[in-house]
C-alpha cells in the first residue's frame, strides 16, 4: 500500500512538473514569465471574480440594471475580471457605456476638442436620468484665441465653471477630462447624489466611472494596477502629471 501510495505522488509531482513546464515553454522574455507567476499568485490568494462581484452587489452596484440583465452582467464581468487591469464590465459596443451605467467611454481628446464637453455631457444623459442628477446647461463660451490660447466656460445650473482659462499648453486630453469629472462631482455632491466620479487610464482609452463609497473601497481593494483602475480624480491627475 506505501509503495502504491508513493508511485502515486510520484506521479501526479510529474504530472504537475510536465504541464508547468509546458506553460513556462511559451514565454519568451522576462517580463512575461513575471506575468505568469503573478497570474499564478493572483488565483492562489486574490477575491475571486464571483465573491467580487457579489460584494458589489451587496453595495448595491446594480441598482440601475433591469432584473432580466443581471445575471448576464454578472457573468460578463466575471469572465473579465482580471487584478491588473480596470474594473469588469458588460459593454454596450453602441453606446460606449457599461450596461450597468457605472463606465462610459471617455476620449480626453474628444474631450478637449470643441463641444466635446457638452457633447460627453450629451452623452452621459442616460446616466443623469438614472442618478436623478439635474444638468441644465444655461451658457457655454468656447474660443481658442493664437495669441491668448483657450478659454472655456461652462454654465451648469447657475452655477459658472471656469475649465480652460488663457490656455496654450500641452496636457488638454487631460486636463479636459479633470474639469469634466471635477464639475460632476461638485454637482453629485451639491444634489444629493450618492455617486461620486472616478477616471481611469486616458488619452484615447479613458474611462470615466460613477461609484459610491462603499463600492469603491470594494473595487480599490481588489485591483492594484493604478494604471488601469478607477482612481479618485485627485489621485488619477498625480498619476498623470496634471495640476
Amino acid at each position: 500500500m506505501e509503495l502504491f501510495l508513493q508511485i502515486a505522488i510520484i506521479v501526479a509531482v510529474a504530472f504537475i512538473i510536465k504541464y508547468i513546464i509546458r506553460g513556462i515553454s511559451n514565454i519568451k522574455n522576462i517580463n512575461t514569465l513575471f506575468i505568469f507567476l503573478k497570474n499564478v499568485e493572483w488565483r492562489k490568494k486574490k477575491t475571486n471574480p464571483k465573491q467580487f462581484i457579489e460584494a458589489l452587489e451587496q453595495k448595491g452596484y446594480f441598482k440601475y440594471v433591469t432584473q432580466d440583465n443581471i445575471d448576464k452582467i454578472k457573468l460578463e464581468m466575471a469572465n473579465d475580471f482580471h487584478p491588473e487591469a480596470t474594473v469588469p464590465m458588460a459593454w454596450d459596443e453602441e453606446a460606449n457605456t457599461s450596461i450597468d451605467l457605472r463606465s462610459h467611454f471617455c476620449d480626453g481628446e474628444d474631450v478637449f476638442e470643441q463641444e466635446g464637453i457638452t457633447n460627453m455631457l450629451n452623452d452621459l444623459k442616460p446616466h443623469f436620468k438614472a442618478f436623478g442628477l439635474k444638468i441644465d446647461i444655461t451658457q457655454h463660451y468656447e474660443e481658442w484665441d493664437d495669441k491668448k490660447g483657450l478659454n472655456h466656460t461652462i454654465t451648469i445650473n447657475n452655477t459658472n465653471h471656469i475649465i480652460f482659462e488663457n490656455y496654450d499648453e500641452d496636457g488638454g486630453w487631460g486636463l479636459a477630462p479633470k474639469r469634466l469629472a471635477e464639475i460632476l462631482n461638485y454637482e453629485f455632491e451639491k444634489q444629493g447624489v450618492e455617486e461620486r466620479v472616478y477616471l481611469s487610464m486616458g488619452g484615447n482609452e479613458g474611462l470615466i466611472h460613477f461609484f459610491t463609497d462603499e463600492q469603491y473601497k470594494i473595487i480599490d481593494a481588489n485591483l492594484t494596477n493604478e494604471n488601469e483602475k478607477p482612481l479618485p480624480i485627485d489621485k488619477w491627475s498625480k498619476l498623470n502629471g496634471l495640476e
